[in-house]
């Protein structure tokens, strides 16, 4: 069932997300919700599901979730993903980081971070106010 969520998510946001080579490929396409976990924190399960409960709250923000465990990007449940590091900020890093459409760091707090925090994160940001203003017309 867990998997089935991860993978609703990619078939929502269509083929590019499954074709990503490297995070810089989903800019201007997609948010970036790293959950950086370089040494095992108990703090990044507790994090993933209260995440988890939110999938539609983040699929309408184009926020996809992605896990850092200090060598691979991973999905949310574990699974390695083809998807190379080299641009992954502040890889030490024990928390979540939040990178915007245009590729910047929105966000960087460390465990635990509600998703109404992150949500209204991102409902504050520019791009995101525009889009919720076009989808309204």
């Amino acid at each position: 069932m867990k998997t089935l969520t991860f993978y609703i998510l990619l078939a929502i946001c269509g083929p590019s997300a499954l074709n990503a080579q490297e995070l810089g490929d989903y800019r201007w396409q997609y948010r970036i919700l790293l959950i950086m976990d370089p040494n095992g924190s108990p703090g990044c399960e507790e994090q993933l599901k209260s995440l988890r409960r939110h999938t539609e709250a983040m699929q309408q923000r184009d926020m996809l979730l992605f896990v850092f465990d200090g060598k691979a990007l991973l999905d949310q449940h574990g699974k390695k993903l083809p998807i190379g590091i080299r641009e992954i900020p502040s890889p030490a890093f024990e928390g979540v980081i939040l990178i915007g459409k245009d590729g910047g760091v929105k966000l960087k707090k460390k465990f635990p971070v509600s998703p109404e925090f992150i949500f209204e994160r991102v409902d504050a940001m520019p791009m995101r106010r525009a889009e919720v203003r076009g989808s309204k017309n």
